[in-house]
């Protein structure tokens, strides 16, 4: 239970008081999901010192019988596997959409399954729990009751907004509205991850990270974007920040190095 302890980083004394430290946890796989991310979470539990049952596999075609060091079973197997908790290897609407399924199926309670990111917290409170730094302390302590976020503390993200998502041709696009109130198409990747709600496709919190409180906030105080300024947008990605202020700007220079999001951001 002992092996990948990380020596430089944790102390046993850190596991012990860990609440997780004796717990036996499996991974469910799905069928889409790259082995990498299943390999990713058993590192994470090897630096913990969490004792890794097996892995769970949904997918009925099921090719391979182990990722690393770890059996995968399939899930009428897993009344033999001894766990106190589930790590969902997906992403968030998989995992909401699961859950309850699972929970019907009577093969686990909604408290025992927890979502890709559960660990790699336990990670952190690990490495920091005895920090002296306010700010760490007040994450730590958020921890406790809410899932990892960009955000953390800082900002409400049950707050979030939803644009909706229109197809031109097969390119993904939502309205975005302009300081001056004029409403502009923003454009994504073909294969960009959206939210679903009730059967249509939504961008989710778009503008989380330019609230009052966030720490990755670009306009407060003085400092802000006028009539006629100059604008350099170096990370454009969607390009968000340089169409918020299209309207008023004489100049606005785009930086952005990732090629996926030139043409579209020509198309914006």
């Amino acid at each position: 239970m002992a092996r990948g302890i990380k020596h430089e980083i944790f102390s046993l004394t850190q596991f012990e008081r860990s609440p997780a430290y004796f717990m036996k946890f499996i991974i469910v796989k799905f069928s889409y999901v790259d082995n990498n991310l299943c390999e990713n979470i058993c590192n994470i539990a090897d630096k913990l010192a969490y004792e890794i049952s097996g892995i769970v596999s949904l997918d009925l075609e099921e090719k391979l019988t182990s990722i690393g060091d770890y059996p995968i079973f399939q899930l009428k197997d897993i009344g033999k596997l001894s766990w106190d908790v589930a790590i969902l290897a997906c992403d968030e609407d998989i995992f909401n959409e699961y859950v309850p399924k699972l929970v019907e199926l009577k093969i686990g309670t909604t408290e025992q399954f927890k979502n890709r990111f559960w660990l790699l917290k336990q990670l952190m409170i690990a490495k920091y729990e005895d920090s002296y730094d306010p700010v760490i302390q007040e994450t730590l302590e958020y921890w406790k009751t809410h899932d990892l976020s960009v955000f953390n503390q800082h900002i409400d993200v049950t707050r979030g907004t939803l644009d909706k998502v229109f197809f031109e041709e097969d390119l993904p696009y939502i309205y975005f509205k302009t300081v001056g109130g004029d409403y502009r198409k923003m454009y994504f990747p073909p294969n960009n991850e959206f939210s679903n709600y009730k059967g249509e496709e939504f961008v989710n919190g778009l503008l989380d990270e330019q609230r009052p409180t966030s720490p990755h906030l670009y306009i407060k105080g003085e400092h802000k974007v006028n009539e006629g300024d100059i604008l350099i947008d170096a990370g454009v990605a969607e390009g968000n920040f340089a169409l918020k202020y299209v309207d008023i700007c004489s100049k606005i220079y785009l930086f952005e190095p990732n090629l996926t999001w030139i043409e579209l951001l020509k198309h914006t």
